[in-house]
């Protein structure tokens, strides 16, 4: 029996098969809300993605179900109590509002953290009108009704005001943590700069495009590229578990790029970084990589204001920035993401978006 006006936060069965950075961000979000108080509470919902066409009306039947388990959940909280929910649900339903209303029936305080918004990374006409209007459903009425919603930063907030939210609702987290206590690589100036994440066609299309920029060689680490797909300049690594790639990320530089573009970033994924955090530049962040990153990004002032990299506007920008960084520059970002590192690796941003959620 859950015991009344307590912290909670809800954990759903995982996709064993999911490897990517979206896992370790949730993972540390739960691991950041136990040292903050928060009990954890488990709900028997199901990974419901079904790829084989006629398998798709088995995807909805275990969207239904998830529903229904959510709804006679949200009967074990009492009136005050604190819950917390990471949006997107990891393992989908069909109604994500009707399952807010349940819980507001029983005067719970709902807090949450977006990881996502699909609608603003893909936008109408981007992906199937169903899915859309089911993701608009989730994404700009249900989490309206939040008590709170930690989201990534200040511009996706400014967003969010502009559809409809209630600015009073919304707390920017700055940038996301990345828990580590592990060792990373020596750090010393070179043309080397580190990709890592999806480096498909779909996310990362500018990986084929590299080639021209001679002067700079690009470590890859990750998935989705083909060895035919390398130019000279680019050197792929291999692909590594969370608790293991920090260890390997071995260059100069990180870089914080998306899109098919070397003279912008460009497309859904691209422009997302208008509005967005990556994880990825927690991940650099916490290995001690000083950080280049797309100057139309949204934490491109988080980087300038932190004196922990570069911001440039394309890759002939950052071409020229690579070829006449000097050593004492470089050691001073070094010693500065050194201590953004630490706060980052501590969980410092979540925690301090709790202080300001009143929990």
């Amino acid at each position: 029996m859950i015991c009344v006006n307590m912290k909670y936060f809800i954990v759903e069965k995982l996709n064993k098969n999911d490897k990517t950075a979206m896992l370790k961000a949730r993972l540390d979000v739960e691991t950041i809300l136990e040292d903050e108080g928060f009990k954890r509470v488990e709900i028997d919902t199901v990974f419901g993605v079904r790829k084989q066409k006629i398998l798709k009306p088995l995807q909805i039947v275990s969207y239904k179900n998830n529903e229904k388990k959510w709804l006679k959940f949200a009967d074990k909280f009492s009136e005050d109590d604190v819950v917390f929910i990471q949006y997107p649900l990891i393992n989908a339903v069909i109604d994500l509002n009707k399952i807010v209303s349940k819980f507001k029936e029983r005067k719970v305080r709902l807090i949450g953290i977006t990881h996502d918004l699909e609608t603003l990374r893909y936008g109408k006409g981007s992906i199937p009108d169903y899915l859309y209007n089911r993701l608009y459903k989730a994404e700009h009425i249900a989490l309206a009704r939040f008590d709170k919603i930690i989201v990534h930063n200040d511009r996706m907030a400014e967003k969010l005001v502009s559809l409809g939210f209630e600015k009073e609702k919304l707390v920017t987290l700055g940038v996301f943590d990345y828990l580590y206590n592990g060792t990373t690589r020596n750090r010393k100036l070179s043309n080397e700069i580190v990709v890592v994440g999806n480096l498909s066609k779909e996310k990362a299309a500018y990986l084929r495009k590299v080639g021209k920029f001679k002067d700079i060689k690009f470590n890859l680490y990750g998935g989705g590229i083909l060895e035919s797909e390398l130019s000279k300049n680019e050197k792929y690594i291999g692909s590594f578990s969370s608790d293991e790639l920090l260890s390997k990320l071995d260059g100069a530089f990180g870089l914080v790029w998306d899109g098919d573009s070397t003279d912008e970033c460009s497309g859904n994924f691209g422009k997302y970084l208008i509005i967005s955090n990556p994880h990825k530049l927690s991940m650099l962040i916490a290995a001690k990589l000083p950080i280049i990153v797309w100057e139309e990004a949204a934490l491109a002032q988080f980087v300038y204001d932190n004196n922990i990299g570069w911001v440039v506007g394309s890759f002939a920008n950052m071409s020229d920035v690579v070829g006449r960084v000097k050593k004492n520059e470089y050691a001073e970002k070094l010693k500065n993401i050194e201590k953004m590192s630490k706060k980052i690796r501590s969980g410092y941003f979540l925690r301090d978006a709790l202080k300001r959620c009143g929990v």
